[in-house]
């Protein structure tokens, strides 16, 4: 009788403590997940920031120049063809830029309006 009675406590004290480490564990990952959050959104701010950046400097380059090419906006900011062209794509888009000519090295691209 006396080991049953030991032994419900020692489960009893045991599932506390168990209890009181994991909903520590638990509140302690919110935390965390909160911070990850916040620094990834701090992140894709920067990020956007920098887009822009680089999208007023090939707009600047177009008042210089008056016609761009991909390659242009490679060398001026140090970027891959897919990301030049991604730039290029997104200032069409908003309708500041347009494109003159289909595919290969015959296309180029001017102020819109």
């Amino acid at each position: 009788m006396n080991q049953l009675l030991v032994l419900i406590i020692g489960l009893l004290l045991g599932g506390t403590v168990v209890w009181f480490l994991t909903r520590r564990r638990t509140t302690g990952q919110l935390h965390k997940s909160q911070v990850s959050s916040d620094k990834l959104q701090e992140f894709n701010a920067e990020r956007q920031k920098e887009r822009e950046t680089n999208k007023q400097k090939i707009l600047n380059l177009l008042e210089e120049k008056k016609r761009i090419a991909n390659n242009d906006v490679q060398a001026l900011l140090s970027i891959s063809d897919a990301t030049a062209t991604r730039y290029l794509d997104e200032l069409e888009k908003d309708g500041q830029i347009k494109q003159v000519g289909q595919s290969g090295h015959y296309v180029y691209y001017e102020k819109a309006g």
